[in-house]
């Protein structure tokens, strides 16, 4: 991200990263009563990898349309 933008957005996707883990956490302990911890990281697991996924193909676009602009004009 930081050849399209021009910084790092580490920061932000590790507090992104804990804010999703604790939400979790929250929700099941709400929910249950009790953290089931291999629950847990299984739909952390499921949500960032989906998440990410969306991620990198809106990056991967944004990334081919600025090359072809770029090449173009």
């Amino acid at each position: 991200m930081k050849l399209l933008f021009g910084k790092s957005f580490l920061l932000y996707i590790l507090l992104f990263l804990f804010i999703i883990g604790i939400a979790i956490i929250f929700m099941f302990a709400k929910r249950d009563g009790e953290i089931h911890i291999k629950r847990t990281i299984r739909v952390y697991w499921r949500i960032c990898f989906f998440v990410f996924s969306l991620l990198y193909i809106i990056l991967f676009l944004i990334g081919l349309i600025m090359g072809i602009a770029q090449m173009l004009g």
